[in-house]
């Protein structure tokens, strides 16, 4: 039953991959058994995907790679155990460039990468044991960039290694002394940009380092929590950025939100992921509220999540001068991806016309029948309170538009309040206004008032298991 358990997870994970979203954590099917016969497996443990989503995966005690359709019907196997060519000793992990071919580490068949066509054809292979460059010792985690270059977790030399195409060696990098430190790594990927993942197994951690090998950032410490590890080993990025890590002994596999906002914290290490000035857990904790504007971004990733052209960081009451989307002043010592200043003093985030949907949500944030786009300076014909021009190339959730140019926020009567928030300047009245986002009868508490509990919430997190 623990080998059937161990393949759904990992087909699970190649649904994620083939999604390119943290939306496909359901879990969609399992296939496999435990045996020696077509389809079954004993031990498998690496997974990769082609560009058609055929599914191969390693087989460790039967020695061989499967080949699978991406609805899990079996389609071919192979390699025996041996030491000759396309045979194996300690299949460990596997990859597919772009072409279909498929590369194939071994810890103890020679100590090589085996390379094979999409029907399991031997083709070459390259490394010998030994410390040296191009050398190998346990090679396990292995993955190929766009340009077919590959990538082993040199586990038993404690590096990662570069080769070509054709096996020539390019680069390693290794550190067992300072902070970029890899021990016994075992999982290997590499993003759309050329950053290389490091599954730095014997630390419980995630490296990132870019195309050069250079340090960029750690994640994780050893435990149970969210954003802890124990024996991470299979990792994978997707095309959005989405980090994925197969844990050997915490069962499961964890997922990591793209760095959104370039500040080099990801998923649940960052306490404001768009830098909007909103904590996550508040625009996280709303339902059905979350993407109102259905742009397909949540709202802890949107820049204006109810698409009126209004920054959400301007609608929660902070400062936007360049009107970018990210608070003015952003400054952050502790490294918990918030604002330092927000954690004495957090944003009010206003419900102006207490209809329960706080203002950057609600497409009447006064209540007085005109949509915010309007009050704003923008322009909304069809009145649905969503701004008409809405190209969003950079997907961050703001229309580019106002990213060029930001709407002018009038305030007519010069009273301090912008005319979208201020029911003084109104010009008709509707008392179910015309809000983007609807809760039906429910009322919530203000906002402002939930603050301050939140900003405890935030700081035990951050003192918790997040650290």
């Amino acid at each position: 039953m623990r080998k059937l358990s161990v393949i759904a997870v990992l087909s699970c994970l190649g649904a994620l991959l083939i999604a390119h979203g943290v939306k496909a954590q359901t879990f969609s099917f399992a296939f496999g058994s435990r045996g020696t016969g077509a389809g079954q497996f004993n031990q498998p443990f690496g997974i990769a995907l082609d560009g058609s989503g055929n599914i191969y995966v390693t087989d460790v005690l039967n020695n061989r790679v499967q080949k699978f359709a991406s609805n899990g019907a079996f389609i071919l196997e192979f390699g025996t155990e041996g030491r000759g060519n396309g045979q194996f000793i300690d299949v460990q992990g596997v990859a597919v460039d772009g072409s279909g071919n498929v590369y194939v580490a071994d810890a103890a068949n020679d100590f090589a990468i085996q390379k094979f066509d999409s029907n399991g054809a031997f083709i070459f292979k390259f490394g010998t044991l030994g410390s040296g460059a191009g050398e190998l010792r346990e090679p396990r985690g292995i993955a190929v960039d766009g340009s077919g270059n590959i990538y082993v977790a040199d586990s038993g030399n404690n590096r990662i290694q570069k080769f070509s195409s054709t096996g020539a060696f390019l680069f390693e990098f290794s550190n067992v002394l300072g902070d970029d430190r890899i021990l016994h790594p075992t999982g290997v990927a590499v993003d759309g940009s050329g950053n290389i993942y490091v599954a730095d197994t014997a630390n419980d951690r995630i490296q990132k380092n870019d195309s050069n090998g250079a340090f960029i950032l750690k994640f994780g410490t050893f435990g149970t929590g969210a954003g802890q590890f124990n024996i991470p080993q299979g990792m994978a990025v997707d095309s959005a950025g989405n980090i994925y890590v197969a844990e050997r002994f915490n069962y499961r596999v964890q997922v990591f939100r793209a760095d959104t906002d370039r500040d080099g914290l990801t998923g649940s290490l960052d306490l404001d992921s768009d830098n909007d000035g909103i904590p996550d857990v508040v625009e996280g904790r709303l339902g059905d509220l979350d993407d109102p504007d259905g742009d397909g971004i949540p709202n802890a990733l949107d820049l204006d999540s109810d698409g009126d052209g209004i920054p959400d960081v301007i609608e929660a009451g902070g400062k936007d001068e360049d009107g970018n989307g990210l608070i003015d002043d952003f400054g952050d010592e502790d490294q918990d991806g918030l604002s330092d200043r927000l954690l004495d003093k957090p944003l009010p985030v206003p419900d102006t016309d207490h209809d329960g949907i706080p203002d950057f949500l609600d497409g009447d944030s006064d209540g007085d029948g005109v949509t915010d786009v309007r009050e704003a300076g923008g322009v909304d014909d069809n009145g649905d309170g969503m701004l008409d021009e809405s190209a969003d190339e950079d997907g961050d959730g703001l229309a580019d538009s106002v990213e060029a140019d930001p709407l002018p926020l009038p305030d007519t009567d010069g009273d301090g309040v912008a005319d979208f928030q201020d029911s003084s300047t109104q010009s008709s009245n509707d008392d179910d206004g015309c809000s983007v986002a609807s809760v039906g009868d429910a009322v919530s508490p203000p906002f402002f008032l939930i603050g301050p509990v939140l900003v405890l919430i935030i700081r035990r997190r951050r003192a918790g298991s997040l650290r």
